[in-house]
């Protein structure tokens, strides 16, 4: 087999999944590859990655090989292409969510979720979880999509007007990337006000389910209503995690610009170093700082984030709202 790939005049082969219902590499579908390089297949279930000539190479574990019906197609366009190292960076990425997935589905299960339910929070979280823009669905229970939408961050609205309580619905959405904004709530962040606030209201979303690059967070319906007083109590404690995060972000991240600024023995070094291979060391010593800068932001946001996330977490608890969060 892997002679004749050699024959083939085409410079790329794609991954082609047959849909069945044992289908299990989904996420190889339209994977392409040069022809000289291997597949990396992974599996849907288990996480499991072989790096394969074809479907259904001997040398495949048995998790990626055994009754494996997928085909591949030969082509000279390079649209689609993903170079090898970026490649397995996603596929290792994504095997990690599968595996801390299948880790925590029992307690996902005892929170009501079937398994089908969480199959659908896999497949969107794998899907949208770095996207810059909104994404959100309805599901039922048995993981049928009942809606779907898209749009900027805060711009989507679920529509139950087609949903029935008997279909035990959960929604679903990621809180977008979005750079250059300097909050802890933008990208990475847990459930929020609006989130909870629309899922009390609504006696039809039995979950809320909100994830981004790092997390998934699973908030139950409760089983009793929640009066407007109570509903704008929990949103207002909410909202004030993220106002007094964002202003400790802010405070950390001025108090660390000014220290740069106003510490003349670390200004001295840059310049000592820069100045005899760069004419203009002012430049490259800004542009340094600002890296340097990014990265405390970074460093700064990640941090806050965490703390913001257990907060949230204990004020669900206090307000006898169940939840479960994942981190990956």
């Amino acid at each position: 087999m892997t002679e004749r790939l050699r024959d083939k005049p085409s410079t790329y082969k794609v991954w082609n999944q047959t849909p069945n219902p044992k289908t299990r590499h989904t996420h190889t579908d339209g994977q392409k590859v040069k022809l000289e390089e291997q597949f990396i297949v992974i599996n849907d279930k288990t996480g499991d990655i072989d790096y394969v000539d074809y479907p259904g190479d001997w040398t495949c574990s048995p998790s990626n090989k055994e009754n494996c019906l997928c085909n591949i197609t030969f082509t000279n366009n390079p649209e689609g292409y993903v170079p090898h190292d970026k490649l397995k960076e996603e596929i290792n990425e994504t095997s990690n969510i599968i595996k801390i997935i299948d880790q925590n589905k029992k307690h996902l299960y005892e929170l009501g979720l079937t398994s089908n339910a969480v199959e659908e929070i896999k497949n969107f979280t794998i899907k949208y979880r770095k996207e810059t823009i909104e994404h959100g669905a309805i599901y039922s229970k048995n993981g049928t999509q009942l809606f779907y939408d898209s749009g900027t961050f805060g711009e989507i609205i679920f529509n139950f007007t087609n949903v029935s309580e008997d279909d035990e619905s959960f929604s679903i959405h990621n809180h977008p990337i979005i750079q250059n904004v300097l909050q802890i709530g933008k990208g990475y962040s847990p459930p929020s006000a609006q989130d909870i606030r629309s899922m009390l209201q609504t006696k039809k979303e039995k979950y809320c389910v909100v994830i981004n690059e790092k997390e998934i967070f699973v908030v139950k319906s409760p089983q009793r209503t929640y009066t407007n007083e109570e509903i704008e109590h929990v949103c207002d404690k909410i909202d004030n995690v993220y106002r007094k995060y964002d202003i400790k972000l802010r405070q950390e991240l001025e108090e660390y610009k000014s220290f740069l600024d106003n510490n003349q023995t670390l200004n001295n070094n840059f310049k000592k170093n820069f100045s005899s291979r760069h004419k203009n060391v002012n430049l490259i010593i800004k542009i340094r700082k600002d890296k340097v800068i990014q990265l405390k932001e970074e460093y700064l946001k990640m941090k806050y984030r965490y703390s913001a996330s257990n907060d949230i977490l204990d004020i669900l608890t206090q307000e006898e709202l169940d939840s479960y969060y994942i981190e990956f």
